[in-house]
């Protein structure tokens, strides 16, 4: 599933393992505002899907949404349009909008597939004969497309989760479990 949504088929990747961005062939294109990540981001890990645009108010703004949320998320889609190279890359739908999963590819995407291969080798030597190296230098290349904190935003010289104070509440704590069982293990 690679993204030929630019007009001469390069390849067109919207990267969240890291600063959120747009590579179109070889060109990064940045992905200007947070509220624009937001939209980006939670449309990516949709692809394919519709996301309500009640669901993307409640991501941009929470519970703080502007009478204008809808407006400006409408220009905010028409932004990302440009950012991708394509009007049909997001689609508008009632009652939201989607990624053409076709159009556009992930590096998300792309590292859970070599995950799944890494995981798929059922033994080393199995691994071996397969790629020629064991099923750790299959995983390898996924764990190198993260480029930093992942959807995080730098502000004052620390990371901090997502592009909103709610988000890391969203993904149930997950991080945090996860900080947790990292610092344990080097106990």
């Amino acid at each position: 599933m690679r993204g030929t949504g630019m007009p001469d088929g390069d390849t067109v990747r919207v990267r969240l393992l890291g600063p959120v961005d747009v590579v179109a062939g070889e060109t990064v294109r940045p992905v200007s505002g947070l509220r624009r990540k937001a939209v980006i981001a939670t449309l990516a890990l949709h692809a394919g899907e519709m996301v309500s645009t009640d669901r993307l108010t409640d991501i941009v703004w929470g519970e703080h949404a502007p009478s204008t949320a809808v407006n400006t998320l409408q220009s905010h889609v028409s932004h990302l349009r440009t950012v991708l190279g394509s009007k049909t890359a997001i689609c508008g739908t009632r009652p939201g909008y989607v990624l053409a999963a076709g159009e556009v590819d992930t590096d998300v995407s792309i590292a859970e597939r070599l995950l799944r291969t890494a995981s798929a080798t059922a033994s080393p030597a199995q691994a071996a004969g397969q790629f020629g190296c064991g099923a750790r230098a299959v995983a390898r290349p996924a764990a190198r497309r993260r480029r930093g904190d992942r959807l995080a935003r730098r502000s004052g010289g620390t990371a901090r989760s997502a592009w909103h104070p709610d988000q890391a509440r969203a993904d149930g704590g997950a991080a945090g479990r996860r900080r947790s069982r990292a610092a344990g293990a080097r106990s």
